[in-house]
């Protein structure tokens, strides 16, 4: 009595005044919105979900606080099959760096800087200096020959040599050294073609090239100029592109960069298309223009108010909390239809007399709702699970002010517009109920059959389920940023899974135990470069072969003629597309008159790029020993910081991505260095934290849920009714998930702890009207299940509408959203009914 006596006192007076009420509204609403527009943020960054309370998000700070210029760096890939191409591209993103060198912290290319060139093998890990080695010894018997000749007649050597072998049915690795011919042969075709230089760089890969551009914004340009106008900037290199040359960028600020637009294009798009399915759901519950349109203002004005009050209390939304809007529109019109579906009860004209008669009845089950509806959103916010507990915030601040613009704003719309109706469509929607359940009634054996059943499909797809703690895959899998991230990481899997510990002084010992562990692949320290004495020796023989050089470089003009002679028995051969090349520049060496300067000019062309290569390599095998005075300030300050810490890198030996293998890696390293640090870490750690968070929530809804429904009805048995059919369908969840293979993942996450809020609420307003009606049949056949229908649909609608989103997180969470309450709506409209149906007697 108490719940139905207050709220008609004071809804009485502010019902008197419609149009006062209405105005109101509207002032605080536009205020509202302009304050929001004004203040509000969006933050995309993963890493803000969870709490920087945290030990590991501690450390994570303090390495960023000592060595600041691993934080925010922005890597330009630049791709081509034309090495010419490339480096010229390169060249010239390095020199319109070089114009705003004031603006940056560093700018460098590893590829053609200086410094990693010449230290390239002690910069390299274990596995790269093994893979380089093994690639140099195996080349060097093409390459020395061609080296220690004049380079044609070298040239000319090494071909004969291979012809013999291969009519002689000697063991020769023939495709790889067709590819290696053919690659010469192409190469000397395109330079005949376009005089221009062989780059011989390509002899050690066929594939496409890439250079690599790292560079840094001050901090002061970054708050000064802005994200967007960064993005511009690098956007201009990206327009640069053609048929031949790819440049994309990526980066820890670029991702967040191109996710806010993600996020924010994809909820807006999620919003509308929440609110045309609302709209759809609507008409076909009331087929009234005038209950639908006041129905559509409180749930905008609704919408509106809660992003204000969130603009004030968190000034902010994250990945996470930025889905409220979509889960306030089903929220709010799921009060708002049960609102005007109870006044659809009286068969005359929405009055004031006839909506303050019925406001004592719908008012306490809403306040009831509502509550539940908060358990859910509210057992959020204790958890270090920070995106979580911000939507749990945000989404209570909905729920209050869902229930205070349908209680307020609502009724006196349906008062001004003075609505009339009728309730055939509303009756043919009861019988429906009223026979199905009739129907299902009567197949008690089949339930007892099928419950122990989807009990134990349940618990073996429960295993099966993972919990995904890549943040990268919550990201727009489409945006450029995204795509050239997975590119480099599917590159060297162990780039980005790189493990920090730093210290003023490192106990030498451990290190060489953590190196010695098979699950480690390689630790870095810049201080303590060295190459093993079996490196030395490979190195120095390999040093000797390479450095055995003809001094003269230009071949006489009967290697031409020798040249073209094995161009035709290698076009004997018939071999694709070896045997085609051969022929096309046989070709092109015929009609061209080929003077003897024009000869020194062939074969300047063909050979000056091979040189380059042997001094390359060279330089490589004798960078023995690192000069510290020779490292650059943006390489060194990356290892040894200012406030004198040394930062160790470690690598995992097995691939990092897969969850089982990251476990193992990052509890080695931290049985080690406790304070052990990086992206694997917090990705695990986080992960643990976000399950941790999960489970709280899940018990904090379901122990208030239990007391609170008790509480309202004072009877175990109804509290029974209320809490059965969340379990059953958690059960058809689990099962869907396994069924499609849907992990779960930090955004997702979400869906469990809302099904049994938001669950309940469908199962209370079937229950409480069952009790106040003292029948199930009245029940049936009463508003309340077209009500429930129509309300889970419009939620389910709505939060559904996530999934269209192009970023995966809120796809993700508006999948599994779809799922959970799809399957609860069933169960409480469906299995409930049946269950009571069967328990009569307690009513």
């Amino acid at each position: 009595m108490f719940l139905k006596k207050i709220p008609i006192e004071i809804f009485s007076f502010i019902y008197g005044r419609p149009k006062l009420v209405i105005l109101l509204f509207f002032v605080f609403a536009f205020l509202s919105i302009i304050f929001t527009f004004q203040n509000l943020k969006i933050v995309t960054s993963t890493e803000k979900l969870i709490s920087d309370e945290l030990n590991f998000k501690i450390k994570q700070k303090e390495l960023r606080k000592h060595f600041g210029i691993l934080s925010d760096n922005i890597v330009l890939v630049i791709r081509s099959e034309n090495q010419n191409l490339l480096d010229e591209e390169t060249n010239y993103i390095m020199d319109t760096l070089k114009t705003i060198e004031s603006k940056l912290d560093f700018y460098f290319s590893p590829n053609i800087n200086p410094f990693f060139k010449k230290n390239a093998l002690l910069l390299m890990s274990s596995k790269s200096k093994d893979d380089l080695i093994q690639q140099l010894f195996v080349s060097q018997p093409y390459l020395s020959e061609i080296n220690n000749n004049p380079r044609l007649q070298g040239l000319n050597n090494l071909f004969e040599l291979i012809l013999e072998q291969i009519n002689n049915n000697e063991e020769v690795n023939n495709k790889k050294t067709f590819e290696k011919l053919d690659q010469i042969l192409k190469s000397f075709n395109s330079s005949i073609i376009s005089n221009n230089d062989v780059n011989w760089s390509n002899f050690f890969s066929s594939s496409q090239k890439e250079n690599l551009i790292i560079f840094k914004f001050k901090n002061e340009i970054k708050e000064k100029e802005g994200l967007s106008k960064i993005y511009d900037f690098l956007n201009d290199f990206k327009k640069r592109e053609n048929k031949d040359l790819k440049i994309n960028f990526t980066g820890g600020m670029i991702l967040d960069h191109e996710e806010v637009d993600s996020v924010v294009t994809g909820a807006s798009k999620a919003g509308i298309l929440s609110l045309v399915f609302v709209f759809i759901i609507l008409w076909f519950a009331f087929q009234n223009i005038l209950i639908i349109s006041a129905l559509l203002i409180t749930l905008i004005i609704g919408l509106i108010l809660t992003l204000g009050l969130t603009t004030i209390f968190l000034g902010s939304l994250n990945i996470i909390s930025v889905a409220f809007a979509v889960l306030f529109i089903g929220i709010s019109v799921d009060f708002g239809i049960q609102v005007a579906l109870r006044f659809y009860e009286f068969e005359e004209s929405l009055s004031f007399k006839n909506i303050k008669n019925k406001l004592g009845d719908i008012s306490s089950s809403l306040f009831i709702v509502g509550t539940t509806s908060m358990i859910g959103f509210l057992s959020f916010i204790p958890t270090k699970y920070v995106g979580l507990s911000e939507l749990g915030i945000i989404s209570s601040i909905g729920i209050i002010v869902g229930l205070f613009t349908n209680m307020v704003l609502l009724p006196s719309l349906l008062i001004l517009f003075n609505v009339k109706h009728n309730l055939t469509f509303q009756k043919q929607h009861n019988n429906f109920f009223i026979e199905i359940i009739n129907s299902l009634s009567k197949y008690k054996k089949v339930y007892l059959i099928l419950f122990p059943l989807f009990l134990f499909l349940a618990f073996i797809s429960l295993k099966q389920i993972n919990f995904d703690s890549d943040p990268i895959k919550l990201k727009d899998q489409n945006t450029q940023s995204v795509i050239t991230a997975l590119y480099l990481m599917e590159k060297n899997p162990s780039s980005d899974y790189t493990i920090s510990i730093f210290q003023k002084e490192f106990d030498k010992e451990k290190i060489l135990k953590v190196k010695e562990e098979k699950l480690i692949k390689d630790v870095f320290m810049l201080s303590n470069l060295s190459l093993s004495e079996e490196y030395l020796n490979e190195i120095s023989y390999l040093e000797f072969l390479y450095d055995k050089k003809n001094k003269s470089f230009y071949s006489e003009r009967k290697e031409l003629e020798r040249f073209k002679n094995l161009l035709i028995k290698i076009n004997d051969l018939n071999i694709q597309p070896l045997s085609e090349n051969s022929s096309l520049l046989y070709k092109n060496l015929n009609e061209k008159d080929i003077s003897s300067k024009v000869f020194e000019k062939i074969q300047s062309n063909w050979f000056v790029g091979f040189d380059f290569l042997i001094g390359d390599i060279l330089l490589i095998l004798r960078g023995k020993k690192i000069d510290f005075n020779d490292i650059p300030e943006f390489y060194r300050s990356r290892y040894i910081s200012d406030s004198g810490y040394e930062r160790l890198e470690v690598t995992a030996a097995n691939d990092p991505t897969i969850k089982e293998n990251l476990r193992k890696f990052v509890d080695l390293v931290q049985s080690y260095y406790l304070d052990a640090t990086g992206m694997p870490v917090i990705q695990l750690l986080a992960g643990d934290v976000v399950i941790e968070s999960f489970i709280f929530a899940i018990s904090i809804s379901l122990i208030f849920l239990f007391f609170f429904t008790f509480f309202i009805f004072k009877k175990i048995i109804y509290t029974f009714f209320c809490l059965v059919p969340l379990f059953f369908s958690t059960l058809i969840s689990i099962i869907v998930m396994k069924t499609f293979k849907i992990d779960l993942n930090f955004a997702n996450m979400i869906s469990l702890p809302l099904l049994f809020s938001l669950g309940t609420s469908y199962s209370i307003y079937i229950v409480k009207r069952a009790v106040d009606l003292k029948s199930i049949d009245l029940m049936l056949s009463s508003s309340t299940p077209s009500a429930v229908l129509f309300s889970a649909l419009t939620t389910i609608g709505s939060f559904g509408t996530l999934s269209i989103s192009s970023h995966s997180g809120t796809a993700s969470m508006g999948l599994m959203l779809f799922i959970s309450l799809s399957s609860a709506m069933f169960s409480c409209l469906i299995l409930l009914p049946v269950l009571m149906k069967k328990s009569k007697s307690v009513f």
